[in-house]
């Protein structure tokens, strides 16, 4: 599935999204790789909308459509290159990844180490308990 989400940059965000989402908690390389796939192609996802937005004022449709294929297609590029990487099991970095969504997405996986920790220590004493009381 790690092949998948880079492949998948080659019609925008979403589909990496959908993987890092379902496979987040079942394989961690799975896992690095969607998210490295979707940080890398949320921004240009994004351009390339608003330059077909821009496409559709009067005079502009040629140059907006000439800037969003270029843009589409170093998305492209990138994400193929990066599939063969992550089909031959070896982790892939984009050269041009802004990582923007490490910002919201590193909080909440803190949380979740967090609540882990807590939940061990609290079996440990309850363990600790057990022992005490059969003592």
């Amino acid at each position: 599935m790690a092949t998948f989400a880079h492949f998948s940059g080659i019609i925008g965000f979403l589909p990496a999204a959908a993987i890092y989402y379902l496979y987040r908690d079942r394989a961690p390389f799975t896992e690095q790789e969607s998210r490295e796939a979707m940080n890398f192609t949320l921004l240009p996802s994004i351009m390339i909308l608003v330059l077909l937005i821009l496409s559709f004022v009067p005079g502009m449709a040629s140059l907006m459509m000439f800037f969003t294929a270029i843009l589409w297609l170093y998305m492209a590029i990138s994400s193929v290159i990066a599939g063969i990487y992550a089909a031959q099991g070896e982790p892939h970095r984009y050269k041009l990844n802004l990582r923007i969504l490490d910002l919201f997405l590193k909080p909440a996986e803190d949380f979740k180490e967090k609540k882990k920790q807590h939940r061990e220590e609290m079996e440990g004493q309850q363990q600790q308990q057990a022992a005490e009381r059969r003592v």
